[in-house]
């Protein structure tokens, strides 16, 4: 599995940001640091479309257990502070996946923060999962051949019949 990590960032608790393409190989993680968006408003939730139809919503228990006054004292905020991963798995039936994978931050004052990001996964195909392949052995029996191929993966071993 291929690990990814994307980091965000605002500076106001408003705005919309349009984020580079994402390539990512095969089977991939890809987790969310959003330590750096902007907190000195309280997030009510974040949401987060990962693209693939998968969607979640993360609410600020905090927010909602605590008085208003009590929290701005604290400025603790687990949907933002906590770490969110998910895993992409690749297409298969088409060389290259392609989707969008959409933030959606929703603060206190009525403010929405929005990132977007497209993803495009590529699928690995028969010839990049086995790698180079090597002879390292042939066995000519009677009426059969077999033989031996040493790949970045292990070994195979073919017959004829």
């Amino acid at each position: 599995m291929n690990s990814y990590s994307l980091s965000l960032s605002t500076t106001a608790s408003s705005g919309i940001q349009i984020l580079p393409l994402l390539e990512m190989e095969d089977y991939s993680k890809l987790s969310l640091d959003m330590s750096q968006v902007y907190n000195k408003t309280i997030p009510i939730y974040v949401e987060i479309d990962w693209g693939d139809g998968k969607k979640e919503i993360f609410d600020n228990d905090t927010y909602g257990n605590r008085i208003y006054n009590e929290l701005l004292f604290m400025n603790y905020n687990p949907c933002l502070t906590d770490i969110h991963t998910h895993e992409y798995y690749p297409s298969e039936t088409c060389l290259y996946k392609l989707m969008t994978l959409q933030i959606l931050v929703k603060y206190s004052n009525g403010d929405v923060t929005y990132f977007q990001m497209p993803i495009k996964i590529r699928t690995y195909d028969f010839f990049d999962s086995i790698g180079r392949l090597k002879l390292i052995n042939v066995n000519i029996l009677k009426n059969q051949l077999e033989y031996q191929f040493e790949t970045s993966t292990g070994l195979i071993e073919m017959k004829t019949p």
